[in-house]
């Protein structure tokens, strides 16, 4: 089992947002506590886990030597005090700080995520980053951890985050750690406003052992897709000046989850490989640039879960040989690239998490040698097939690109305007049309007894137009079977043999 890297690292307080990324807070308060524990799920997908832990020494000053730690390493952490800020009116006590450490996971590899925490301090909290193309919404952070004592409304300390612009307005949700100190009832103040959008809430809290962490969940709706900023603005009132009661407490930076707006469409594995570097596809000069956003930095050269190929090497190792672990990898592959290009996730979120948990823990030898494995992959690769192909999810992109102007030219050749290819068919089949009438369209597919086993195609056609689709295999038996193209009034009908 892999661990995290560790890293010590200066912290820059700035935001923090990448493509795909959502971060999970997570925490607990722990005064009088010698030793917790933060059990982190999920592994395969963190990158990254920013640990803090909040101290106030009351003049005394920590020991030198760190506290927090994974598992299978040895306690340590760098200490930082807050010694000051014009936000502050209590500025005076340098043990008042918190010690804090990174364990970086850039190889995406699953590790050991029990972290720990020994000594005498408040509260205990990660920022856990992870990858997700799944996510409806991405992550904007910045951790800088800020100290308030009575700093009131004429002091507020403003966090100001980038959330980006969208074509359509999108809720935020805030997420803020915040770390009493001490007995007693306190009020915090958190003001929300991005563009004419603002919402203030009152926390009231108050913990008798003085150990809470509480972490503060606050929306904001429908932020117009123009506003790019957002600023989330915290005080402990003054009793002075607001005539309100506050008193002192951690805040451990700011998260904004933006909801995602997404525009895009699907492609099939066949767009996506003759649009790449890979040699036996060719069309390399055509390659799409969402190749670009695979993890990894390395796109087509990427090395593809344990397969021990890169991207490209699996594309062009046929099911029929390697196995039936690559019917589901070049569906996965073709998943993976929709999603970068802005397809809706929603229908596939969690076939496709269970598949990229799948590739992590299997490689094509395994998969080879079990049958349980084989069926595993025909079943979440004909899910994620039917997305590719714009069964399920957003639609298949009407892309107009050589590959589908020579099928074009292969139909309209065809004396029954219509064709399939290959034929035999394994695994996967494209079927070409042309359409006769303008309207609703259906392909059905028939066994040689008759019987319907499956709609390929159900939409509207005009008259004239090229139509071309992909259909899979992976749940049919060998045989011969017959596809009917329903076009208005007019039916087409096409022999077709399967070999799986």
């Amino acid at each position: 089992m892999k661990k995290l890297l560790l890293s010590f690292v200066v912290l820059i307080f700035l935001n923090f947002s990448v493509r795909g990324q959502v971060v999970e807070l997570m925490g607990m308060g722990i005064k009088s506590k010698t030793s917790a524990t933060l059990e982190i799920a999920d592994q395969y997908n963190i990158k990254q886990a920013d640990l803090f832990a909040v101290s106030k020494g009351l003049n005394t000053l920590p020991p030198i030597d760190g506290v927090l730690f994974d598992n299978e390493d040895s306690p340590s952490s760098n200490w930082i005090p807050i010694v000051g800020s014009q936000y502050l009116s209590y500025v005076k006590d340098e043990s008042i700080g918190y010690y804090t450490r990174s364990f970086a996971n850039p190889l995406n590899e699953k590790f050991n995520a029990s972290i720990k925490i020994e000594d005498y301090v408040h509260s205990f909290y990660a920022y856990v980053y992870r990858t997700s193309l799944t996510a409806s919404y991405k992550s904007v952070v910045n951790v800088e951890q800020v100290f308030m004592y009575h700093n009131g409304s004429a002091k507020k300390y403003v966090y100001t985050l980038d959330i980006g612009t969208e074509t359509a307005s999108r809720d935020l949700t805030i997420k803020v750690p915040i770390s009493e100190l001490d007995e007693g009832q306190r009020m915090i103040v958190i003001e929300i406003e991005a563009g004419p959008k603002y919402q203030r809430f009152v926390e009231n809290t108050y913990n008798s052992l003085g150990n809470s962490l509480l972490i503060g969940e606050y929306q904001l709706k429908d932020v117009p897709g123009n506003i790019s900023e957002v600023t989330i603005s915290i005080y402990s009132p003054d009793p002075g000046s607001d005539n309100l009661n506050g008193d002192s407490f951690f805040v451990g930076g700011v998260i904004a989850d933006v909801e995602k707006v997404f525009n895009g469409c699907t492609l099939t594995q066949g767009y996506w490989k003759t649009h790449s570097t890979c040699k036996k596809n060719g069309n390399g000069p055509k390659r799409d640039d969402t190749w670009d956003l695979i993890e990894g930095g390395k796109a087509e050269k990427t090395v593809f879960f344990e397969s021990g190929k890169d991207y490209c090497e699996v594309f062009n190792t046929n099911p029929g040989k390697g196995g039936k672990y690559y019917i589901l990898a070049h569906q996965y592959i073709a998943a993976e690239l929709n999603l970068h290009n802005d397809a809706d996730p929603s229908d596939i979120a969690s076939t496709f998490d269970e598949a990229t948990k799948f590739l992590h823990e299997n490689t094509p030898e395994e998969v080879n040698n079990n049958k349980d494995l084989q069926q595993m992959c025909v079943r979440l690769g004909g899910i994620l097939d039917d997305f590719n192909n714009g069964r399920i999810g957003p639609g298949h992109c009407d892309d107009k690109d050589e590959y589908t102007e020579k099928i074009a030219i292969k139909v309209a050749s065809s004396k029954n305007k219509v064709n399939v290819f290959p034929n035999p068919v394994r695994d996967v089949g494209k079927i070409a049309f042309t359409s006769k009438q303008s309207g609703d369209t259906r392909i059905e597919l028939y066994n040689i007894s008759g019987q319907k086993v499956g709609d390929l195609y159900n939409g509207v056609t005009k008259k004239g137009a090229d139509v071309l689709i992909e259909f899979s295999t992976l749940h049919l038996k060998r045989g011969l079977y017959f596809a009917l193209v329903k076009n208005g009034n007019d039916t087409m009908r096409h022999k077709i043999s399967i070999t799986n």
